[in-house]
């Protein structure tokens, strides 16, 4: 993985209250990822992790579990991810 921006098509697979988290990501969201768009991902990896607020403000969705998003993660990858993220409804 570099440290260009990466885009994926993605399903969210979960939502859960991450026990260890900070006031501004409260929630880790389980994705199963679709398709690389731009980026890379190591060899093999078909999931990802990311920390987001809420999935109601994040994914503009209650329930976003089985919903296809496209995501933008700006800063390099980590596990679980944290950084800066852009997230819209997959058309």
């Amino acid at each position: 993985m570099t440290d260009d921006p990466l885009t994926v098509r993605a399903t969210v697979l979960g939502a859960s209250v991450f026990p260890n988290a900070d006031r501004q990501r409260l929630w880790l969201v389980r994705l199963r990822v679709e398709e690389v768009i731009e980026g890379e991902l190591s060899a093999g990896q078909e999931e990802l992790s990311i920390l987001v607020h809420s999935p109601s403000r994040d994914f503009r969705t209650a329930e976003p579990v089985g919903e296809t998003f496209r995501i933008t993660l700006k800063d390099p990858l980590t596990d679980p991810y944290a950084g800066g993220l852009k997230i819209a409804r997959d058309e």
